[in-house]
């Protein structure tokens, strides 16, 4: 006989699902993790990430949809941006911080690239708080 499956607590609806469907794949947490290191610009965001500009252009487009990043004008003729991290973004510092710090306790072959994102990412403390994303990052 099968267990019956469970009723979940917290039902997930509509904007929350395109909410987690926006921000929970590779790239879309690469490029904010890019983001909340203090990398602004499009060029900065693509060598770093060695990814394509059309997959960098539409997650940056959801990020900025979502409200988690914001577009600001630095250059005029052609129009060029950067990306800053909104407020609403900095709510998932802890987030993911705490992803950066997993994969660097329990994957075995860590990189040093992704060592050295994780101690710019910040330590955590002996009490296991990770240092706040308004004392690392500034916009």
């Amino acid at each position: 006989m099968v267990p019956a499956s469970p009723t979940p607590t917290l039902p997930i609806s509509g904007p929350a699902i395109e909410a987690l469907d926006g921000l929970c794949d590779r790239w879309t947490l690469l490029v904010l993790r890019e983001a909340m290191l203090g990398v602004r610009r499009f060029g900065g965001m693509q060598r770093n990430l060695d990814i394509s500009r059309s997959l960098l252009s539409d997650r940056l487009r959801k990020l900025v949809n979502l409200g988690v990043l914001e577009r600001r004008p630095y250059r005029r003729d052609p129009d060029w941006y950067e990306y800053h991290v909104t407020a609403a973004g900095l709510e998932l510092w802890p987030a993911v911080a705490a992803l950066t710090h997993w994969v660097a306790r329990h994957v075995d072959d860590i990189d040093r690239g992704d060592a050295a994102i994780r101690d710019r990412l910040g330590e955590m403390s002996s009490n296991g708080e990770l240092t706040p994303a308004d004392a690392l990052l500034v916009s």
